[in-house]
C-alpha cells in the first residue's frame, strides 16, 4: 500500500528507511518524533559532534514557541509570522529568514461552465 501520511497511511519503507548518509533512522514515531543516530559506515567525513538528532512533531503554534524559548528544543521550523519579535528578542535566540523555494498553484475548473 503506498504511503499517504495526510492520511496516516505508512508501510514498513517509511520506519526503515536508510540511506547512505551521515545519520540514520533509529526509532520513527509517526505524528510524534524521528530519531536519528550517526552512520558509522557513512563514506564522507562528519562535521560536528552531533551524535543523535531528535525531530520532536510539535502541531501547535504556541507551545512549538514555548518550547523554543524555554530551551527544551534547538530548532524550530515553521516559525509563526507573529512570533518572531517575540523570538528575536529573546536572549541566545536567532531568526534566519530568507525567500522560499515553493511553487503555490491555483488550478480552475475551465470545462466547467
Amino acid at each position: 500500500k503506498p504511503v499517504d501520511r495526510r492520511k496516516g497511511i505508512e508501510n514498513a519503507a517509511s520506519f526503515r528507511a536508510n540511506g547512505t548518509g551521515p545519520y540514520r533512522v533509529r526509532e520513527r514515531q509517526p505524528s510524534v518524533r524521528t530519531t536519528f543516530s550517526r552512520n558509522g559506515n557513512y563514506w564522507g567525513k562528519i562535521d560536528g559532534n552531533v551524535d543523535e538528532v531528535i525531530f520532536n512533531v510539535i502541531g501547535n503554534d504556541s507551545t512549538r514557541v514555548a518550547a523554543m524559548l524555554s530551551g527544551e528544543v534547538d530548532v524550530m521550523e515553521p516559525v509563526p509570522v507573529q512570533d518572531v519579535p517575540r523570538i528575536k528578542a529573546a536572549p541566545g535566540l536567532q531568526v534566519l529568514q530568507g525567500p522560499e523555494l515553493r511553487v503555490i498553484f491555483l488550478g480552475m475548473d475551465q470545462k466547467r461552465d
